[in-house]
């Protein structure tokens, strides 16, 4: 057990370098000392319908539609979009953050540190919670550097009638 945990870490750290080398990301610092604001996850459904198979909807009072409704354009060619799930966590320094925007797709993400920019890096997980006895698995893995500029927008799987849109934003 011990020994997968450890290899698991250093795909981690081979992935995020390896991305931040093709990428041409900027390194990020060892310092890790940018731990202000908070990651905030959301999850939208994306559908050409009228939302009605979605009955996970939320009350969208903060805007978060109208807020981010370019970004949900650009990732997908849906015609609406319903806020279903919404979840903030402050940023915490080089550990885990969990994001729970939905019980069946929490993000897992890990604070690798800050780019010279002020971005922060971060390698992140979506998982889908499975019923037991079927295990949790990984539906996508990867690294980003997040800014306060531009958001995190992953297409998500299918989902009923539409498709799962989730953007990762940081705040102040």
């Amino acid at each position: 057990m011990t020994s997968e945990r450890s290899r698991r870490r250093f795909l981690r750290i081979t992935a995020s370098l390896a991305a931040g080398v093709s990428l041409g990301m900027p390194p990020a610092s060892a310092s890790g000392s940018d731990t202000a604001g908070t990651l905030t996850a959301l999850l939208f459904y994306a559908t050409e319908g009228d939302g009605s198979d979605a009955p996970e909807r939320q009350d969208d009072t903060a805007g978060e539609t109208a807020r981010h409704e370019a970004v949900l354009r650009e990732a997908t060619s849906a015609r609406r979009f319903f806020l279903i799930g919404k979840h903030s966590a402050p940023i915490q320094s080089r550990f885990s953050i969990w994001l729970k925007p939905s019980p069946q797709f929490p993000l897992q993400l890990e604070n690798t540190g800050t780019t010279a920019d002020g971005g922060l890096s971060l390698y992140w997980i979506l998982w889908q919670k499975e019923t037991p006895p079927t295990k949790d698995r990984e539906l996508v893995k990867s690294t980003t550097v997040l800014t306060s500029r531009a958001p995190l927008v992953i297409v998500g799987p299918n989902w009923r009638q539409g498709r799962l849109v989730f953007v990762i934003r940081r705040d102040a």
